[in-house]
């Protein structure tokens, strides 16, 4: 039975009403555009950096990345704040609970939103010493950029509500929103003689733009709130830990590799190692759609007591399918790909693309069962994944490996990994037994 913030549900199987069939074409679809939205998006992101980068004098330029690289810290924090409320809008749905959907998302923006005015101020307050640390030119830029904490902690509730809800075509137009803002006031402010502190201001701009987007398509949610509704802390809680986990620990398995090649290697090899990694990220990043679909969808089944596992297996298939033919094109033309998008100067390693995006197609495969896991509330993928990543980071760090053998075990790792995740289909949940 489930348990927490929805209580006993007793809803009748009835409830998809147009069946296997219907459902599974919705699901396709939506997969379909949330696939567009996650390129486009992250295309004009991409975009963004580049127009900077052409923009600015390298020095400016460099503070700009710095400022960026700090926001992008962040984002395991906020991916945790979506996933938590994914999980509960979903089954608050489900339930036919719409009343305390509204009544959720103010109440987690209220208990977030001081965390957000603590993180700015504190920042504001390290203004001096992170130029110091940085070696800024003033500390304009931070404080500019310390701004951005209050939207990011802010637009994981909204966007998770929005995912929860299914709202897939409000939550990429979103995403792509807040991808062009960040690029039209970048450009803008440049051209109007701000500078590095211009640019570093889209990045919160562009983040309180999507929040007012967001904000507008939750309107009549929040208005019909139930103003009586008081979630349990104390579950919220308990399912943030074991999914702070997981996703932290996902992180790390697809990062570390490159942070300990850069220690352990030459600057020249770590260089070209960093190189096959950027591009082989491209089978990890392809299938992100499906995970951000599976999770609400199978969290719905769940808390009306449907079976969930004939989802899994499709999102895998398709997944599977996906990262292959990718991951086929880096076995099959290796050097092309380097030299198209790095140079000629990169093809010493260029054998280890195919390898490189077969580990990054496991990778991807495990997301999905995080994302199923979490999804039925199971705590014990969580924390596979971070034994695998203390695993994997005492093996990289303390034998002499080289680079293909570096390979060689994040490939072992992806295996064993996704094999675990079938195996706890077989096994019953602990709450179960």
């Amino acid at each position: 039975m489930e348990k927490g913030i929805v209580g006993q549900l007793t809803v009748s199987r009835g409830r998809l009403g147009l069946g296997w069939l219907s459902f599974s074409f919705d699901t396709l679809r939506q997969g379909g555009w949330m696939l567009i939205a996650t390129v486009v998006s992250g295309g004009l992101n991409y975009l963004a950096n580049a127009a900077v980068g052409r923009m600015l004098l390298p020095t400016d330029y460099s503070v700009y990345t710095s400022m960026l690289s700090l926001t992008l810290m962040l984002g395991a924090v906020t991916s945790v704040v979506q996933t938590v409320t994914t999980n509960y809008v979903a089954r608050l749905r489900a339930a036919d609970q719409m009343k305390d959907v509204g009544a959720l998302l103010l109440y987690l923006l209220k208990r977030l939103l001081p965390w957000g005015m603590f993180g700015m101020t504190l920042l504001w307050l390290l203004g001096r010493p992170l130029v110091m640390l940085l070696r800024l030119p003033s500390a304009v830029p931070v404080w500019v950029m310390a701004m951005v904490l209050v939207p990011t902690i802010t637009l994981p509730v909204l966007q998770g509500g929005l995912r929860g809800l299914e709202r897939f075509g409000a939550f990429g137009i979103n995403a792509i929103g807040q991808a062009s803002l960040r690029l039209t006031i970048g450009v803008g402010l440049i051209l109007a003689g701000w500078g590095a502190a211009g640019a570093v201001a889209s990045l919160p701009l562009s983040q309180l733009g999507a929040v007012v987007l967001a904000s507008v398509w939750l309107a009549t949610v929040l208005r019909s709130r139930n103003r009586a509704f008081r979630p349990d802390l104390s579950d919220i809680l308990r399912y943030t830990s074991y999914a702070a986990v997981g996703l932290f620990a996902f992180t790390a398995l697809v990062n570390m590799d490159v942070v300990i090649v850069k220690s352990r290697f030459t600057p020249e090899e770590a260089g070209l190692y960093s190189a096959i990694s950027t591009i082989g990220k491209i089978t990890l990043y392809l299938p992100l759609a499906a995970a951000t679909l599976l999770l609400p969808k199978v969290a719905v089944l769940n808390t009306q007591h449907e079976r969930t596992v004939h989802l899994l297996h499709r999102t895998l298939w398709i997944v599977g399918g996906l990262c292959g033919m990718v991951t086929l094109a880096f076995f099959l033309f290796p050097s092309l790909i380097v030299q198209l998008l790095f140079g000629a100067g990169y093809l010493t390693w260029a054998s280890l693309l195919g390898p490189y995006g077969l580990i990054m197609a496991l990778y991807s495969l495990c997301n999905i069962w995080l994302s199923y896991y979490l999804a039925l509330e199971d705590r014990r993928y969580s924390y596979v994944l971070l034994c695998g990543a203390i695993l994997q980071a005492v093996t990289l760090s303390t034998l002499s490996l080289s680079l293909p053998q570096i390979v060689t075990v994040l490939i072992g790792s992806g295996v064993v990994l996704n094999l675990l995740g079938a195996w706890f289909l077989r096994l019953p949940r602990s709450e179960d037994r």
